[in-house]
């Protein structure tokens, strides 16, 4: 019966409207009420949440905040009070649980791909630029993440501009981001 919703829309359109922070419905949907801890600028606009599927009143959010900065926000008793888990390379676009699996989180910011396996104590940036990794963080990129039903396989959905040039691409890991492999790209628009 417990829902969440995140308000504003942080994706660097320039119609983007701010928000109220998140709400809350205890009952289905049927009243609402907002969470008075995100009536604030750290939560100028919430671009996604993602519920814990195990551990109760864990929530995370893609926050973007009244200065233009993205971090993940993390609340462990179902939003009465937040914390900074990750500062994001540029705005937070997406976060992403685990399906069955409690504390591993995968993010996708503006340029940026991270994943935590331990409910967000520690970050491993899968853009660092190493072996078999998506690119390195570009500015003005959107990246998305996705898990799959298994408990390994990630994948990333990026769309980046490269010397004015517009890319799509996919990636995927197959082994929970020990190795990325790139599984499709679009040519430059």
């Amino acid at each position: 019966e417990v829902v969440y919703a995140e308000t504003g829309e942080g994706f660097n359109n320039i119609d983007a409207l701010p928000g109220a922070g998140i709400f809350r419905s205890d009952d289905g949907g049927t009243s609402w009420y907002s969470l008075a801890a995100t009536a604030n600028g750290d939560f100028r606009w919430v671009n996604r949440l993602a519920v814990d599927p195990v551990t109760s009143g864990v929530v995370y959010a893609a926050a973007v905040g009244s200065n233009g900065s993205g971090a993940i926000r993390k609340t462990t008793n179902g939003g009465a009070t937040w914390s900074n888990v990750k500062d994001t390379f540029g705005r937070a676009f997406d976060v992403k649980t685990h399906p069955s699996i409690s504390g591993r989180v995968l993010v996708g910011s503006n340029g940026a791909v991270y994943y935590s396996t331990n409910g967000g104590a520690s970050w491993s940036d899968e853009t660092a630029g190493g072996n078999q990794l998506p690119p390195t963080h570009i500015n003005n990129g959107r990246f998305e993440v996705a898990f799959a039903s298994n408990a390994t396989h990630l994948y990333v959905a990026m769309a980046k501009s490269t010397q004015g040039n517009l890319r799509s691409e996919i990636w995927r890991s197959p082994d929970g981001a020990s190795t990325w492999g790139l599984r499709s790209r679009t040519a430059a628009l």
